[in-house]
C-alpha cells in the first residue's frame, strides 16, 4: 500500500507568512499541503486534547510547588506525579526548571515559529534539557526527526547558550520516555526553513499517511486521504490477506487513521441526533451509568447491623494515589520547623504506602520497537 501523493497546482494561492507552530512542523514535513487544505478551517478541541491541556497545567503547578486543581480523579493525578518524578529524574540534582517557556526560531530578522516548551532544563553541570509531555496513547517514534521538539531546542540552545539540548518526551500514560540530544542549530535551522518553504510554495504536495492524517482538520475533503480509504477499503475484505505479515503492518498503519476519521463521523452523526431527535433513521441509547458509594462513611454505618469492618472493606477499594496525598499532607504539616518541601513528603508518604501497593495486571498495546 503506497503512501497517497497529490499536486495541487491551480486555483490555490500561497498561504503568506502566518506564523506556522512547531507541533505542526511534522505534519507539514510529511504532507506540504496540509497548511493550504486546513487553512480557515475552525479549530475543534477534543476531549482529550482538553484533558492534556488541563493535565499540562497540574505538571507545571506542581513543578512549582503549587497546589494541586481538584478536578483530577486518581488515574490523573498518577500522570502529574509520574511527569514530575521523570522531570527530576533528567534534571537530577541541584537542576534548574523553567515551566512553559516561550520558544522562538529565527530566520536572521524573520520569525520562523514560535510555540510554548512544556519545561526548560539546567542542570547542575551546565547542561540543557526540556521536556514535552504527551498524555495520548500513540508511541512517539523517531525523536531525532521530530521538528517540534527540534525547535524547542533550538529555543533552549538560545535562551541558555548552549551548542546542544538533550530534548525529552515522556508519555505518563504508556510509560514511554524518548529522548535526542540536538546539536548544530544551524542545520535544524536549515530544515525548518525547507519545511516552511515547501509549505508556502503554489505547488503543493498533499501526502496521506497515518502520521500526518492523524489530526489533521481537511480529512473530509483531502483527496489524498480519499484516495487511501478505497484503497484500504478495497483491501479489508480479503481475508488471504490477513496471513500475510507484511501487509497486516500496512493495513494496521492505515486504519489507526480512518478508525480515528470513523470516530469523528459518529460524533458528528451523534450531534446531529441531539439536534432533531433522530438523523437517517438514527436515534440514541442511553444506558445507565455505573453505580457508586460517594458517601463510604455514611454507608459503612447504614451497614454496620449487617457487616462487620472487615467484611465492609473486602468490598471498599483505597485509592493509592489519595492516600499518598492525605499522608503527604500530614507529613508536611508536622515536619519539624514546617520547612518540609512537597516533594519530600510525597517520597516519604510513598516510601510508607507502597508495601501495601499492588497493580493490576499488565495491558498489552501495539508500539513501535525501539
Amino acid at each position: 500500500m503506497q503512501e497517497e501523493n497529490t499536486k495541487i497546482e491551480s486555483g490555490l494561492v500561497p498561504c503568506g507568512h502566518a506564523a506556522i507552530p512547531p507541533s505542526m512542523l511534522n505534519q507539514l514535513r510529511l504532507c506540504p499541503g496540509a497548511l493550504k487544505m486546513q487553512e480557515g478551517l475552525p479549530y475543534e478541541s477534543s476531549p482529550e486534547a482538553v484533558e492534556g491541556t488541563r493535565l499540562h497545567g497540574e505538571v507545571a503547578r506542581a513543578l512549582n510547588g503549587e497546589e494541586a486543581g481538584d478536578w483530577m480523579d486518581e488515574e490523573q493525578k498518577e500522570l502529574v506525579e509520574r511527569c514530575v518524578a521523570y522531570a527530576h529524574q533528567v534534571g537530577g540534582e541541584g537542576a534548574k526548571f523553567w515551566t512553559e517557556v516561550k520558544v522562538y526560531v529565527m530566520d536572521g530578522e524573520e520569525e520562523m515559529t514560535h510555540g510554548t516548551c512544556d519545561l526548560a532544563i539546567r542542570r547542575a553541570d551546565g547542561s540543557t534539557a526540556c521536556i514535552d509531555w504527551k498524555f495520548g496513547r500513540t508511541p512517539v517514534a523517531e525523536i531525532g526527526r521530530n521538528y517540534q521538539l527540534a525547535a524547542y531546542a533550538l529555543g533552549c540552545m538560545h535562551r541558555f547558550s548552549a551548542s546542544d539540548c538533550d530534548c525529552h518526551i515522556f508519555q505518563p500514560r504508556i510509560h514511554n520516555a524518548t529522548h535526542y540530544l540536538f546539536a548544530k542549530p544551524d542545520a535544524i535551522r536549515s530544515n525548518i526553513r525547507h519545511i516552511i518553504e515547501e509549505c508556502r510554495s503554489e505547488t503543493l504536495t498533499l501526502s496521506a499517511g497515518e502520521e500526518q492524517c492523524r489530526y489533521c482538520k481537511a480529512r473530509g475533503k483531502c483527496p489524498a486521504f480519499a484516495n487511501r480509504m478505497r484503497s484500504l477499503v478495497a483491501n479489508a475484505g480479503r481475508a488471504e490477506l490477513l496471513a500475510d505479515p507484511e501487509t497486516v503492518v500496512r493495513l494496521y498503519e492505515a486504519g489507526k487513521t480512518v478508525k480515528k476519521f470513523l470516530g469523528e463521523i459518529e460524533d458528528a452523526l451523534k450531534g446531529f441526533i441531539r439536534q432533531t431527535g433522530e438523523c437517517g433513521g438514527y436515534v440514541l441509547q442511553e444506558r445507565a451509568g455505573l453505580r457508586e458509594v460517594p458517601d463510604i462513611e455514611g454507608c459503612a454505618e447504614a451497614l454496620s447491623l449487617y457487616l462487620t469492618s472487615a467484611e465492609f472493606l473486602k468490598c471498599a477499594k483505597v485509592s493509592a494515589s489519595g492516600l499518598v496525598d492525605a499522608l503527604a499532607g500530614k507529613i508536611q504539616a508536622e515536619a519539624a520547623g514546617g520547612k518540609m518541601t512537597k516533594t519530600e513528603a510525597k517520597r516519604q508518604a510513598q516510601e510508607l504506602v507502597e508495601p501495601f501497593v499492588r497493580r493490576a495486571a499488565p495491558t498489552a498495546t501495539i508500539a513501535r520497537k525501539k
